[in-house]
């Protein structure tokens, strides 16, 4: 079976043996009001030649701070399939 466990409940080990009907870090509810909006830009690019195509993006909070990014060189595919494949 495969746990995760929050950095609190890592850090915090006396919060984990709460009682449930006490809120601890391990148990809050997210804020909505903390909880930034993310966006993702994608693009491809596919050489006439041989079909060779890549695909890349970035995802970025509601500040426009880097959060993560990914390229992938896809090799001979159509245009449709690059654009699939950069989602």
């Amino acid at each position: 079976m495969l746990t995760m466990e929050t950095r609190s409940q890592v850090q915090n080990p006396v919060a984990n043996n709460l009682p449930s009907n006490q809120v601890g870090p391990s148990n809050e509810p997210p804020n909505p009001e903390h909880s930034p909006d993310i966006a993702l830009k994608c693009d491809y690019v596919v050489l006439n030649c041989d079909l060779n195509a890549a695909c890349g993006g970035l995802i970025q909070d509601d500040q426009g701070h880097f959060v993560f990014h990914y390229a992938n060189k896809l090799g001979s595919c159509s245009v449709l399939q690059a654009e699939l494949w950069g989602i």
